[in-house]
This record gives structure tokens, sequence and C-alpha cells, in this order.
């Protein structure tokens, strides 16, 4: 007989692991600050708000030049959200026509989720 220990016998010395929670993802509730310190979640309103980048992705504006090709789609089936290869997140419901970079409108395409439109 030998007197090898099974390797979770250590575990059981020193109770349960803590295990820290993962950070939430950005957009996430609770991901902005939600905490005790709630500081730096409600800074002081001067009346003008120069966007927390929350609906960025909603305008259509062309504030930066466009270093990807894209397709006008219609969505054909609700996809819900995604990142598109252009950093922005777009809503994706049925019926809508949306101007995404090909690199995310040719998967919606190829599974009938979306259809070119010229």
């Amino acid at each position: 007989g030998g007197t090898a220990t099974p390797a979770d016998d250590t575990a059981d010395n020193d109770g349960p692991t803590p295990v820290e929670p993962e950070p939430a993802p950005p957009g996430a509730p609770g991901a902005n600050g939600s905490t005790t310190n709630a500081t730096s979640a409600h800074e002081p309103a001067d009346g003008t708000d120069s966007g927390t980048g929350r609906d960025s992705a909603s305008t259509g504006g062309g504030d930066r030049p466009t270093d990807a090709a894209r397709e006008t789609v219609r969505i054909t089936r609700d996809v819900g959200a995604i990142l598109g290869v252009d950093e922005r997140e777009y809503e994706l419901t049925s019926e809508d026509i949306v101007d995404l970079p090909t690199a995310n409108a040719e998967p919606l395409v190829q599974r009938d989720a979306a259809e070119r439109i010229d």
C-alpha cells in the first residue's frame, strides 16, 4: 500500500476556493459602475451630453471614412445584436434595411437571414 493522496484532498483543508467574478461586458447592466463607488457612474450633469457612446451605432453618420467594403441588405429574420467588423453594434430585426460591412453581410445572406439590395 502506498500513501498517495488524491489531488483534491488539499481543497478540503482550505475550504472552497474563492473565485473572482468575471467583469461584465461593456453595455451590460451593472457594467457602468453600479457598485458602491457611485461617483464614477453619476457624473455631474452640465446640461451638455457629449455622447457616452450608447447611441453611436444607431446614427448612420459618415463620421469616419469607410475603409471596408459595405453592402446594403434587408434582414429577413430576427438576428439580434451583432458586432460588426467596424466595431459598431447593429441591432438586426426582420424587415430592417441596413448598410453592413461585407464581412458581416455575407454570412447573413448565406444563412437566409438577409437578402442583398442593389
